[in-house]
């Protein structure tokens, strides 16, 4: 599998992963390509022994982690939608996304990284529990 082909099938689950992990929306994008460095850099070194998208995981969980440790300075950040979202969906609804998202965050920070890693993978990624 080519790094396009792996990062045409996985930048969405990525841009959600590292979200849910913590990472603000207006600093998702920089970390998503940290995430795609990482792969292409390390892309030989994945054996298979696991699903590509748990590989994927691990690397978005450490760079999470990371960014969570970063001093950050405060930037105005606009409604947590993404773009398309933002066009496509009423007011009212993109409101009330946003406050669920808002009230999801914060319930996630609560979580230890192990925690919160395990939380998303399951609850809102969905993977089988074998794969986690």
């Amino acid at each position: 599998m080519t790094l396009q082909q792996i990062f045409e099938e996985n930048a969405a689950y990525v841009w959600r992963v590292l979200r849910r992990l913590g990472v603000r929306d207006a600093d998702v994008e920089d970390v998503c390509q940290e995430v795609f460095l990482v792969v292409h850099r390390k892309l030989d070194t994945f054996d298979g022994s696991s699903a590509l998208r748990t590989w994927l995981y691990g690397i978005c969980l450490r760079l999470a982690s990371e960014y969570r440790r970063r001093p950050h300075r405060r930037r105005e950040e606009v409604a947590g939608a993404v773009p398309e979202q933002i066009m496509a969906a009423p007011q009212d609804e993109t409101l009330d996304r946003r406050r669920a998202l808002d009230r999801l965050d914060a319930a996630l920070d609560q979580l230890d990284d192990d925690k919160r890693a395990v939380f998303v993978l399951y609850e809102i990624e969905q993977l089988p529990m074998a794969e986690i």
